[in-house]
């Protein structure tokens, strides 16, 4: 047990902006003796930064609210800590099959499930809502495509041109197409 009068070193983190991770600190004995502590980072994720970040959130407290770990939750579905972790921290996507286990090992009652269904029905390709927001924020941009106009400079009847050729191609729905018009105006 750490006293007062107890001599140790304290080592501490810079907090890093990790765009949509925030930094908090907490601290570890990090000696057989406890005599020296070190503060080590935890990032937490923005659940508003992403639909897979919002179900990593979800997944996260909903196993502590559970009063669960991460190596128990494992244990209960079959899937290793490191997985979960991952999971957790939006680093990896959950697999369909994962996201139905940890549901009913969590008694989420289908919301952990409905956010997995969110999130791989988005209409918006990873990455576009943060590009976006990027781009409206630059001073300068500068990008090289033949026959492409970046969306800064796009006239909105370029864009709506440009989103309806896309759905000719069937490579995206009518409503895919009106949800990024919709994020160009805003």
């Amino acid at each position: 047990m750490l006293t007062p009068s107890a001599p140790f070193r304290s080592r501490s983190v810079t907090r890093i902006d990790y765009g949509p991770l925030r930094s908090e600190g907490f601290e570890i004995a990090s000696s057989p003796d406890l005599k020296e502590v070190t503060t080590l980072a935890r990032r937490t994720l923005d659940p508003t930064s992403s639909p897979l970040a919002a179900l990593a959130v979800q997944i996260s407290r909903s196993r502590q609210a559970m009063g669960l770990t991460q190596i128990e939750l494992g244990k209960l579905v079959g899937y290793s800590n490191a997985y979960i972790s991952n999971v957790e921290g939006a680093k990896q996507p959950p697999s369909l099959r994962f996201v139905e286990l940890v549901d009913e090992a969590l008694e989420a009652g289908g919301s952990i499930l409905l956010l997995y269904w969110s999130w791989k029905g988005g209409s918006l390709i990873p990455g576009f809502p943060e590009y976006a927001t990027k781009e409206r924020e630059a001073i300068g941009i500068r990008f090289f495509a033949t026959g492409l106009v970046p969306g800064v400079l796009q006239h909105p009847d370029y864009s709506a041109a440009y989103e309806a050729a896309i759905v000719r191609r069937g490579d995206a729905t009518r409503d895919q197409a009106d949800e990024r018009l919709r994020l160009l105006d805003e």
